[in-house]
């Protein structure tokens, strides 16, 4: 596993450089020394990073996938790791903004599509709640919204939401090596793996 990831990470990141030598004649400010040595670096981060978020001190674990996304920008994996990480801090528009940025460049990210799509049903769903709950009394549109809210409710099995991101819906995090492109099943979109462990052996992404 630790050479795969190394594997895939050496992959992208040597594209990264030759696109910051291309665009600037130089590599990112922020990474210096040999291909090894960044490569070593990046590594170190990816490690501080996860461990960051498995202790529950998602600050700097979002600040640090933040840095990741910086020096390994083609690796849809942080990008989705960085989402997870805002997800957490109740900061579900900048969440949204990192898994897209996740599925541009991997369109078969499962995992990040499952959480934009948890994420935007929460907001759907508030977003009806508020319709109903500023309606005027007896305007049909309280009546619709309500019959919204209360579907969208239903269909993602939480109690009536008041706008908060309940990240237990979310797919959870894994390696970045260990992402696969396996559509998530329905039956098992609700879920709860340890980000420093890989999914089990033929589980979703």
């Amino acid at each position: 596993m630790a050479s795969s990831m190394t594997a895939r990470i050496g992959l992208v990141l040597g594209m990264a450089l030759l696109v910051g030598c291309a665009s600037t004649g130089a590599p990112p400010a922020t990474l210096h020394g040999s291909p090894a040595k960044q490569l070593d670096d990046v590594l170190a981060l990816s490690k501080k990073a996860s461990d960051a978020y498995a202790q529950g001190r998602m600050d700097e674990a979002a600040k640090d996938y933040q840095s990741l996304t910086q020096l390994v920008p083609e690796d849809p994996n942080y990008w989705y790791l960085l989402g997870n990480t805002l997800v957490k801090l109740q900061e579900p528009d900048q969440a949204v903004q990192a898994y897209d940025q996740a599925i541009i460049r991997n369109p078969r990210h499962a995992r990040a599509w499952h959480n934009l799509g948890v994420i935007r049903l929460r907001q759907s769903e508030a977003a009806f709640v508020s319709s109903a709950e500023t309606a005027n009394s007896g305007d049909p549109l309280q009546q619709a919204s309500r019959r919204i809210a209360t579907a969208l409710m239903h269909v993602s099995d939480v109690p009536k939401s008041s706008g908060s991101v309940d990240a237990q819906s979310l797919a959870e995090d894994v390696p970045a090596a260990a992402a696969s492109t396996t559509p998530t099943p329905i039956s098992s979109s609700i879920q709860s793996m340890h980000p420093s462990k890989p999914a089990p052996s033929g589980s979703s992404p």
